[in-house]
């Protein structure tokens, strides 16, 4: 992966932030997909899309793309804490138990 594509892939990451906090998600996830087509594997940029796809309450692709985050890099207390929300906003009690948990594995403070 080439410098020039790491920048750009940051870019659009922070560009789909930016619409997020004003509430424009579909603009925010076409930025992230986009960024995704410039860094496939860019884990916050597959948590960022989880998030956002969770606003939009579709519930599997959002934790599909999260897991993806968590993929790669299973030791990050921050993306099962934020799997764990999602599994609690759309009521999956036990998944987010167990999300929940493994956050706390990495991080007592959870």
């Amino acid at each position: 992966m080439s410098l020039t594509t790491n920048l750009q892939a940051d870019f659009l990451l922070r560009k789909g932030q930016s619409f997020a906090e004003k509430d424009k998600f579909a603009e925010a996830l076409a930025a992230y997909d986009k960024a995704l087509q410039k860094h496939p594997d860019y884990n916050l940029v597959h948590l960022y899309k989880g998030l956002t796809l969770s606003r939009f309450n579709k519930y599997k692709e959002a934790v599909a793309s999260v897991e993806l985050a968590i993929n790669s890099n299973p030791s990050n207390d921050i993306f099962w804490y934020l799997l764990g929300v999602i599994h609690l906003e759309h009521q999956n009690y036990e998944s987010a138990i167990k999300a929940l948990e493994q956050a706390r594995k990495s991080d007592p403070s959870y």
